[in-house]
């Protein structure tokens, strides 16, 4: 298979699974929201482990927040580079 066959293939494999892999990591933060608010919030206490439970968890959903939109709604090319050149996850 040619290089340029293989871009292709890879291509249509993200494209098909990326919704997928988006709609199970909200479906997993939609479920486990109880349980993280009895477990982190409801004692009031900042510690360590709260933090990078809170980086890990939130940052990655901004992250995927921002890469829906980039991918799914259609932005003018001036808008996507201000993004990116703002956001500096691509």
């Amino acid at each position: 298979m040619s290089r340029s066959r293989k871009i292709v293939n890879l291509q249509s494999f993200i494209e098909f699974y990326e919704p997928l892999h988006s709609a199970f990591i909200i479906w997993e933060y939609i479920i486990t929201f109880e349980e993280e608010r009895r477990l982190f919030w409801r004692t009031g206490k900042i510690s360590g482990a709260v933090i990078l439970f809170v980086l890990n968890r939130y940052v990655n959903l901004g992250a995927l927040t921002y890469q829906m939109a980039n991918n799914f709604i259609p932005l003018s090319n001036g808008v996507r580079y201000i993004l990116r050149s703002s956001v500096k996850i691509c």
